[in-house]
């Protein structure tokens, strides 16, 4: 076997084997998120969604902030549905 043929060798190996390793972290990065998002209940669940929306404070600065990104209007819209269905739902606690 040459040289340049190992080297290509290695090469494939280390790269595969980085690949795997940030595929194994980011899965155990994925479930944390899941099993804190259990832990913490409907309180976490809503805690995520607001944290998404990043709103500045005091009521005209969120209003150019909401005219600026309207991904924040959906956001907005997509926790408020989201508060209404909880509400909705009867409480097992």
């Amino acid at each position: 076997m040459s040289t340049s043929n190992r080297l290509k060798t290695r090469r494939k190996l280390l790269v595969a084997g980085g690949t795997g390793l940030v595929g194994i972290a980011a899965f155990v990065t994925g479930l944390n998120r899941k099993a804190a998002t259990r832990r913490r209940g409907r309180l976490g669940e809503a805690e995520r969604l607001a944290g998404r929306l990043d709103l500045p404070q005091g009521a005209g600065s969120m209003m150019e902030a909401f005219a600026r990104d309207p991904q924040k209007v959906s956001r907005f819209q997509e926790l408020t549905r989201w508060r209404r269905a909880q509400e909705k739902e009867p409480s097992n606690v």
